[in-house]
């Protein structure tokens, strides 16, 4: 009985000096963290650096859209399908972009990096528009609208 009282007394005694000795000296140079914000992991170049960590770069956001909304700046409700649509888009990290329904009947441009335009209201949309984005269909693009529309 007293062996194992001794016994256990010196696994005690030795798991603490272990323990002790482990986070004085085992983990030198680790215990100063205050610099590591400063540390730059991204670079211009993927090369190993001294320290082993392989640099990466960021990536970049296209300044193309891929979705685009037409929105119609009258219509709070289309001002409000725009910016949760948006919020989506930013979620997802797809680039996008919103029109005015007046700027879009006058320029009828689609980026080709377009693959989806979100319409709420076809209403004020001109007849060359709706030839605009009929080609945008046909030619394989998405066109979203998240209500149901008339057509003139």
């Amino acid at each position: 009985m007293k062996s194992n009282k001794t016994t256990l007394k010196k696994n005690v005694c030795f798991l603490l000096s272990t323990l002790f000795l482990v986070l004085n000296f085992g983990c030198e140079g680790l215990e100063d963290w205050s610099d590591f914000n400063n540390a730059i992991l991204l670079t211009a170049n993927n090369t190993e650096t001294d320290n082993g960590f392989k640099r990466y770069n960021e990536p970049e956001m296209s300044s193309q859209p891929i979705v685009e909304f037409i929105v119609d700046k009258e219509q709070p409700i289309s001002i409000s399908y725009s910016k949760q649509i948006q919020k989506i888009c930013d979620y997802t990290k797809l680039p996008f972009n919103s029109i005015s329904t007046d700027l879009w009947n006058n320029s009828l441009t689609i980026s080709p990096q377009t693959r989806v335009i979100v319409i709420y209201d076809t209403n004020k949309l001109n007849d060359q528009s709706i030839v605009k984005l009929l080609l945008f269909v046909s030619n394989g693009g998405t066109l979203f609208l998240p209500n149901a529309n008339e057509d003139h």
